[in-house]
């Protein structure tokens, strides 16, 4: 099935084979597109604000993510999702 428009995924994990391993997983998925990857939650901000994914895949449990002012750094909306569920 085509599909018209892909969903943009990011992934935050400061574990690179966690990165390369939901990577590989994302792209066999046609309807899913990673657009950005980031080891901390200061990179994350940044990369956000630049790739504007709809959903991002993040370790909260990873040194510099403060969960709350996250969201408020970014310039757009997306669904932040860790293995507790969907948080936002």
């Amino acid at each position: 099935m085509k599909v018209d428009k892909k969903i943009k995924v990011m992934i935050v994990d400061d574990h690179s084979v966690v990165r390369s391993g939901l990577g590989a997983f994302l792209m066999a998925i046609d309807d899913l597109e990673l657009v950005g990857e980031a080891s901390s939650g200061e990179e994350a901000v940044q990369k956000a604000s630049e790739v504007k994914p709809d959903v991002i895949l993040m370790d909260l449990k990873m040194q510099g993510i403060v969960l709350p002012k996250f969201p408020l750094a970014t310039s757009f909306a997306a669904s932040i999702i860790s293995s507790i569920g969907r948080v936002i």
